[in-house]
């Protein structure tokens, strides 16, 4: 006979690592843990020191909780630790870019990340195409005495770690909170009505900007009501072509005459029928 018992779903903090990635959910003791707090993490090879991006919660999909555990808030012993290697890592970097010209290897070393308790040393490098660096995988790891992961990424994770400023005067979304690199299509930028200049479309890394996405499904629905371009449309006292669409003020703009443009609201005005 069934008891009709459910277990209650896993309660677990979220922490992101450095540089920006996708959070990680650990089960976790302390239930006052506060976003933005550093805390060191037991992970399943080493311990890692992050950020709660979420205090304790109910897991929606339990099979996300990570199988290493918090333990415990940074102290500022443990946040001098953190500070120093960082420092180590960048000495790391210099030396390793070193071995990596003796070896004339054609890749390009950008960043180094020391696990919270030195015992695994990941470098992050960009190359145009498959690397074969088992002889220099065996260098660094006798150089630095830890175990060593180099990781190949693309343009778009390169920025990611680097950082920089967008267009719009803040610093880039990939490297402050945007976890999850969707693919961006040019589709996206003609669907909001953007130039087709790839100057005022493309971000530091070469790629579309990922700010395309954000606000593209308001732009798609809303303007799946307008008249299309170049139609012609009718109301009150007025008759034009459609030459621009504004969503955003909930505009059209029509060509009138010769030269002549009137900018109407669109619920003022409707398609003309065609026989």
């Amino acid at each position: 006979m069934a008891s009709g018992l459910t277990c209650a779903p896993p309660r677990a903090v979220a922490v992101r690592f450095e540089p920006v990635t996708q959070p990680k959910y650990y089960t976790c003791a302390d239930p006052d843990l506060p976003a933005g707090g550093l805390v060191v993490v037991q992970e399943e090879k080493c311990l890692e020191s992050g950020t709660v991006v979420h205090p304790l919660q109910e897991l929606k999909d339990p099979s996300t909780l990570i199988s290493g555990k918090i333990l415990r808030a940074a102290s500022e012993d443990d946040r001098l630790v953190i500070v120093k290697n960082s420092l180590s890592a960048r000495q790391a970097l210099v030396q390793a870019k070193v071995q990596v010209e003796r070896r004339q290897l054609p890749m390009a070393l950008f960043h180094a990340r020391y696990s919270f308790d030195r015992t695994r040393l990941t470098f992050q490098f960009t190359a145009e195409g498959r690397i074969d660096f088992r002889e220099l995988l065996k260098d660094l790891a006798a150089l630095f005495r830890a175990r060593i992961e180099l990781r190949q990424v693309g343009a778009r994770e390169e920025t990611r770690v680097i950082g920089g400023f967008g267009p719009c005067g803040r610093r880039t979304c990939c490297s402050t909170f945007l976890a999850d690199l969707r693919s961006i299509s040019i589709k996206m930028a003609k669907d909001q009505g953007l130039q087709q200049n790839p100057n005022k479309v493309t971000g530091l890394c070469g790629k579309l900007m990922c700010c395309l996405r954000y606000e593209v499904e308001f732009y798609r629905n809303t303007l799946a009501a307008y008249p299309p371009i170049d139609s012609q449309v009718v109301g009150d006292n007025i008759r034009g072509t459609v030459i621009h669409q504004n969503p955003v003020k909930g505009t059209v703009t029509l060509g009138v005459a010769e030269g002549l443009t009137r900018e109407v609201p669109v619920g003022a005005v409707q398609a003309v029928q065609t026989a």
